[in-house]
């Protein structure tokens, strides 16, 4: 047998999928792509329209029937509450909108995401500017298990909010982030979702905000701190005043 008359053939694998490109159907509590293979393709909820840079843009941007009033969580500001028919399990809105930046940028914001791209690199979108952003920016934090109705998540590069059970009229929505989400990005995650839910006015404790500093911290010096011993007393300084810093505002 002639190996070489043997037909040509080029073998090909299919590409997996990006952890990112997965949904979760609420009923069968399982994860799909396109659509789920038992209740069909998943239910977005649009925004309205607005162009970029107008004024108030954020709140315009509102889907209809729902809306931005005084939260029902004290000292968080506002808070954006369901309106209209019973919100379903399953419906998604999304994407949030706001404006690239970059991670110290994003450290001094309550109402930045971070975008996981690979172990090497991370983008940050901050929706500080309500004429850059949209309503989603106005959605508080739960402050438990039981109150929570939106489950956060990255789907193709984006942040969506996923009702995780039914939203009924006059409900204030209310977001914790998914395990699926925040399982690749570590310190600095954590620390962002303690600075949103300090701006939102799910307050942490001083245990845990100086847990918060600490681990930023040492992520950010550990591998300087090292270098020679006047560095250790220079970072030394940094972190007692970081950590001053940071329950100091704790406090305020």
């Amino acid at each position: 047998i002639n190996l070489r008359d043997r037909p040509r053939i080029t073998y090909t694998e299919e590409e997996d999928p990006k952890d990112d490109h997965y949904l979760y159907c609420e009923d069968c509590k399982s994860f799909f792509m396109e659509e789920c293979e038992l209740h069909g393709p998943a239910f977005f909820v649009p925004d309205i329209p607005v162009p970029l840079g107008a004024p108030d843009r954020a709140r315009l941007t509102l889907p209809s029937g729902l809306e931005v009033r005084t939260s029902s969580i004290p000292e968080a500001g506002l808070g954006v509450f369901n309106q209209g028919n019973t919100v379903p399990a399953g419906a998604h809105y999304g994407p949030y909108e706001g404006e690239i930046t970059d991670k110290d940028q994003a450290m001094e914001s309550g109402y930045s995401w971070v975008i996981y791209k690979s172990r090497h690199w991370d983008d940050y979108i901050d929706a500080g500017r309500d004429t850059h952003s949209n309503w989603m920016r106005y959605v508080n934090c739960a402050r438990s298990e039981e109150e929570q109705n939106l489950v956060a998540f990255q789907y193709r590069g984006g942040i969506l909010y996923r009702c995780c059970k039914p939203i009924a009229v006059g409900e204030e929505l209310l977001v914790w982030y998914g395990g699926e989400y925040a399982r690749d990005l570590g310190i600095v995650f954590d620390y962002l979702w303690d600075k949103k839910s300090c701006a939102k006015g799910t307050l942490l404790s001083p245990l845990n905000l100086l847990s918060s500093s600490l681990s930023l911290f040492l992520w950010n010096n550990t591998s300087t701190a090292l270098a020679t011993s006047s560095s250790v007393h220079s970072s030394y300084i940094h972190f007692i005043y970081f950590i001053l810093h940071n329950y100091y505002l704790f406090l305020n």
